[in-house]
């Protein structure tokens, strides 16, 4: 009797391996098709951002309309601006966004400058002090917030950037951020 026990116990435990290893091999299978399917999904995602980002070699026409706009507003208070955002557009269409950022950084400090002197602090651009300054001040008078006194400082980075370095990229989320927080900041300053 003790060795049909023994032979129970041996078949007992060969049936719970068994149901062990293929549970095993089932989960197994399970993650592999996921991992599969993972691999597919990622593929999908990124084929699909590759497509995008060729799309991409323009910048929305949103901007470019932005632009318009503030140009059109320009025509009426200072013409020099207008004309200097006309620059800004004609870099966009001819794919130089990288100038295009460099021009609109440029426009920001000549208005912030204007203010300047037109506010008594300075007499002349040329006494003006560097950007930097000029940004800060212009936060302490509230002709721009916090938020905006911020992204100028990457305008400025980028700005620098361009203006010293040859062949300059900047990604294309980058790019759109620069023109959209550049335009705020135009027409922040305009009022």
């Amino acid at each position: 009797m003790g060795k049909e026990n023994n032979n129970w116990g041996w078949i007992i435990g060969l049936i719970i391996a068994a149901i062990a290893s293929g549970i095993a091999i089932d989960q197994y299978n399970k993650k592999k098709i996921a991992e599969s399917e993972r691999d597919a999904i990622q593929d999908d995602y990124m084929t699909l951002l590759e497509q995008y980002m060729n799309k991409q070699g323009e910048l929305p026409k949103g901007i470019l309309d932005q632009l318009e706009h503030l140009k059109s507003v320009y025509k009426k208070l200072d013409p020099k601006i207008e004309r200097e955002l006309n620059k800004v557009i004609s870099l966009i269409k001819t794919d130089l966004p990288e100038t295009a950022i460099e021009k609109l950084t440029n426009i920001i400090e000549n208005l912030v400058a204007e203010k300047l002197i037109s506010d008594g602090e300075y007499s002349s651009k040329k006494k003006c002090p560097s950007l930097f300054k000029m940004l800060e001040r212009a936060k302490e008078k509230a002709w721009i917030g916090k938020n905006e006194f911020h992204f100028t400082m990457f305008l400025k980075e980028e700005r620098n950037e361009e203006a010293h370095e040859i062949a300059v990229e900047f990604g294309e989320n980058w790019k759109i951020a620069s023109f959209l927080g550049g335009i705020e900041i135009i027409y922040s300053l305009s009022k």
